[in-house]
């Protein structure tokens, strides 16, 4: 014979998957831009990251010149 105090954690945990399931379902997939990225895009993009990186780089090993710059 499963108690009371079982039965409703076993009831609550089944509320909180059904809850997470049909949210799931009512969100769907989703719905981001789906232009294609250019080679060109990609490019640009990958070195305005890597120049961030470059940047975050010299001031973590200390580069008095690039925390001036930023004003660090």
């Amino acid at each position: 014979m499963i108690n009371t105090s079982t039965f409703l954690c076993i009831l609550r945990r089944s509320t909180v998957a059904g809850a997470v399931v049909a949210a799931a379902v009512i969100v769907g997939p989703a719905s981001a831009n789906k232009d294609p990225v250019t080679p060109k895009q990609l490019k640009l993009y990958q070195e305005a990251f890597m120049e961030e990186v470059r940047k975050g780089d010299l001031l973590f090993h200390g580069d008095a010149a690039m925390a001036e710059q930023l004003g660090v």
